[in-house]
């Protein structure tokens, strides 16, 4: 290939995780350090499908920056969560799920050193004051009630990744 003088050629690559030298990062424009910036990783713990398929389009429209990850089921998402090169901005966990509950995924999740300040959103249909409580004692940032009302869950979504430090 052959260009002329002061010619400029961009290459975009998808950004997943990057490392910059602070001084290579101010070479970039606004829009290029925005995208890198902002880049948010959802994981989502839910065994129920549908409830997985509703989450993810309230959230690619409160935040489309956002990659949503699921594991349909407590063990799996454990599992998951032992791969050191996966690393969550902030999850949610079910409640009622089969084999593991929500809160003992919780439990776990905590043990998990380098997820130790990771936001857990205990996400669910039933807001039960006392498996409020516990999810709080057990760690959990907040509880968040599953809304018929998707502009209602927009909303909070919008204000829980406002929170986070990005």
């Amino acid at each position: 290939m052959k260009f002329g003088k002061k010619k400029e050629v961009i290459i975009l690559l998808p950004v997943f995780h990057l490392n910059l030298e602070p001084a290579l990062f101010h070479h970039l424009n606004y829009s290029q350090q925005n995208l890198i910036m902002q880049k948010v990783i959802v994981f989502l713990i839910d065994d129920d499908i549908d409830d997985q398929e509703i989450f993810s389009y309230i959230l690619s429209d409160a935040y489309p920056q956002a990659d949503c990850v699921f594991a349909n089921d407590g063990l799996y998402a454990l599992e998951k969560l032992q791969d050191v090169s996966f690393n969550p901005s902030i999850i949610f966990i079910d409640i009622n799920m089969p084999r593991l509950n929500g809160l003992e995924i919780l439990k776990e999740i905590k043990q998990i050193k380098r997820l130790s300040q990771t936001p857990v959103y205990m996400y669910s249909t039933s807001n039960e004051s006392a498996v409020v409580e516990q999810s709080r004692k057990l760690g959990a940032t907040s509880f968040i009630k599953k809304h018929i009302d998707t502009d209602v869950a927009k909303e909070e979504f919008q204000d829980i990744i406002a929170k986070l430090k990005l």
